[in-house]
C-alpha cells in the first residue's frame, strides 16, 4: 500500500499555510515539541483509516482527518476561532478530490471546543482555545501484481 496518508498530510497543510497559517502548521503528535509561542497555528493528524473493501488488488479506505487549531484567548475569542475555523475549512475543502489527492473529500463535523492534551499540557503559561475540524477522505491503492 502506497503512504497516501501522507499526501493527504501534506496537501491540507500546504492549504493551510496558503491560507494564512504561515506561522505554524505541524503535524500532530510530531511537532508538538516545535510549537513555541506561535499562535494561531494548526495541527493535521490521520487518526484512522477504515478499510471498506480489498477486492481485486484494490484497496479503499476511509481515512479520518483531524485539523486541529489552537489559538490564544482574548478578546472576541468566539469570533476568532470561528473565523480561523472557517479560513480553515475553506482553505481545505476547495475540491473533493484534495487535488487529486484522493477520492472524495467529506467534512463531518467542527467542534470549537476541543481538546488536544499534550498541546494544553505543553502550553500551560498560555490561555488557548481549540477547535477540531473532523473529515473523512476517501483512498484507494491500487496494487499491482
Amino acid at each position: 500500500m502506497t503512504n497516501k496518508f501522507k499526501l493527504i498530510r501534506d496537501e491540507i497543510k500546504s492549504r493551510l499555510t496558503l491560507a494564512g497559517f504561515d506561522d505554524f502548521v505541524g503535524t500532530y503528535p510530531d511537532d508538538i515539541v516545535n510549537i513555541g509561542q506561535r499562535m494561531p497555528f494548526a495541527l493535521v493528524q490521520v487518526k484512522s483509516a477504515n478499510i471498506l473493501n480489498s477486492a481485486n488488488f484494490i484497496v479503499e479506505a476511509d481515512a479520518e482527518v483531524l485539523v486541529y487549531i489552537i489559538n490564544r484567548v482574548g478578546v472576541a475569542q468566539a469570533e476568532g476561532i470561528e473565523d480561523l475555523v472557517v479560513t480553515a475549512f475553506n482553505a481545505i475543502y476547495t475540491d473533493d478530490s484534495l487535488g487529486g489527492v484522493s477520492i472524495l473529500t467529506t467534512p463531518v463535523d467542527i467542534d470549537f471546543d476541543a481538546q488536544i492534551p499534550l498541546v494544553i499540557n505543553t502550553m500551560q503559561d498560555y490561555l488557548t482555545t481549540v477547535a477540531l475540524l473532523r473529515f473523512v477522505i476517501k483512498i484507494n491503492d491500487v496494487r499491482s501484481m
